[in-house]
């Protein structure tokens, strides 16, 4: 940690204060002692970031730093990088390719590709408005449906024809529909609600906080379209494999992109 101060010329008393001042902030104080073997792969990322620290850096630089780590130290540091951050209010720049990582820690996210920055925003712009159907298949789930324009505000899928938004686009025009698993409705009948279709579901999994159903609707997509059903909701509900159900794509859902 003291590795940047002793390079600053610092003296021996003000590094030893640092320091102490740095593993409190990182948590690390009753570990003072421990050579680097005897640290956790998150400790050992918590010296990094202290080390980083120690010289009051008006900028901090954060190149993929939870990569190595398993899942809940991931979880735990993000938190507490984020609360340094506040509590400093050093501006940082964290590249990282966990699209998670992002939305979960960033005040504005850059996405890239080919070297070029190819939408910026908050994360709910960037997941709720992904300008192109690489971001919104990269940041987070989405569901894609091919469609040719049919007319304003409707297109043709399959064997069926959903409402939605197709302002500036010529008629005719293939295109592919994206909505998030989370944004689709299910209904054991019927509803008058638009864009509601026939389905069957094909398999199911379950992640905890919610349950995501595979479904199959041929007048749709040729693909499984997946729906997000939050688990204290799926109790009420036959979600086995093979039961016949209706969804439902609300039209503000569904985002609209030209297809190649």
């Amino acid at each position: 940690i003291s590795y940047g101060l002793i390079n600053h010329k610092w003296g021996k008393d003000k590094i030893t204060s640092r320091v102490n001042e740095l593993l409190d902030l990182v948590g690390l104080k009753s570990h003072m002692a421990k050579y680097p073997g005897q640290l956790s792969g998150g400790e050992q990322q918590r010296v990094a970031l202290a080390r980083a620290l120690a010289t009051s850096p008006g900028l901090l630089l954060l190149d993929e730093p939870l990569s190595a780590l398993d899942a809940k130290v991931r979880v735990y540091l993000r938190k507490q990088i984020k609360d340094l951050h506040r509590k400093l209010g050093i501006t940082t720049i964290m590249v990282t390719h966990d699209q998670e990582e992002a939305q979960s820690m960033a005040d504005r996210i850059f996405v890239m590709k080919d070297g070029k920055i190819i939408q910026s925003g908050s994360p709910k712009e960037i997941y709720e408005k992904a300008n192109s159907s690489f971001i919104a298949d990269f940041i987070g789930i989405t569901n894609f449906i091919d469609a040719r324009v049919l007319k304003k505000n409707k297109v043709a899928c399959n064997a069926f024809e959903v409402n939605c938004d197709t302002e500036d686009l010529n008629l005719g025009h293939p295109v592919r529909l994206a909505i998030r698993p989370e944004s689709i409705k299910i209904n054991h009948t019927v509803s008058d609600v638009e864009n509601c279709v026939g389905a069957v579901i094909m398999e199911n999994e379950f992640l905890g906080p919610f349950l995501r159903i595979y479904v199959e609707s041929t007048s749709l997509s040729n693909e499984l379209l997946m729906i997000d059903v939050a688990s204290n909701s799926f109790t009420e509900m036959d979600l086995t494999p093979g039961t016949q159900i209706h969804i439902a794509l609300p039209p503000d859902q569904i985002r609209v992109y030209l297809r190649d």
